[in-house]
């Protein structure tokens, strides 16, 4: 919410959908409140999975677009975005992020909503350029013992 005014005993809140919302100063000071119009340029994370088989080569290549990309949107986001490898699951996932960090502060959500959308849609254009998918494993099934036919 944004501070539409301040009085003595209220604030009054704009909502994103215009609504207003008084609050007593009373209950604000017992509260944490964080302040996105005042904070410096601001980071996120887009986690993401690839199969563990996906070889070096291919996974080198996906950082460098992806930080290629970065690069370009220099008024959406700050060069060189951190690309790791966070683990190992089920000995078939590689799971990695992306750490960019946003040119601007979070003052303003529906933009910094669609800044990180963008980058997520040009990721996945990097995984299909790439040949980069992610299927489930085959499951092993073992049939032991199948019953007899059920009595109605």
């Amino acid at each position: 919410m944004i501070v539409d005014e301040m009085s003595i005993l209220t604030t009054v809140f704009m909502r994103h959908d215009n609504q207003k919302v008084i609050y007593p100063n009373s209950v604000l000071a017992t509260k944490p409140i964080g302040n996105f119009s005042r904070s410096p340029a601001m980071g996120d994370e887009i986690a993401f999975s690839i199969s563990i088989s996906t070889p070096e080569n291919k996974i080198k290549e996906m950082k460098k677009k992806i930080k290629e990309y970065v690069g370009k949107k220099s008024d959406f986001w700050f060069d060189d975005p951190t690309i790791v490898v966070i683990g190992v699951e089920d000995m078939n996932t590689l799971n990695m992020v992306v750490w960019p960090n946003h040119v601007v502060n979070h003052h303003d959500m529906s933009r910094r909503w669609e800044r990180r959308s963008e980058l997520i849609l040009e990721m996945v254009k990097v995984f299909r350029d790439l040949d980069i998918d992610y299927t489930m494993p085959p499951l092993n099934v073992n049939v032991n013992h199948i019953g007899g036919m059920p009595k109605f």
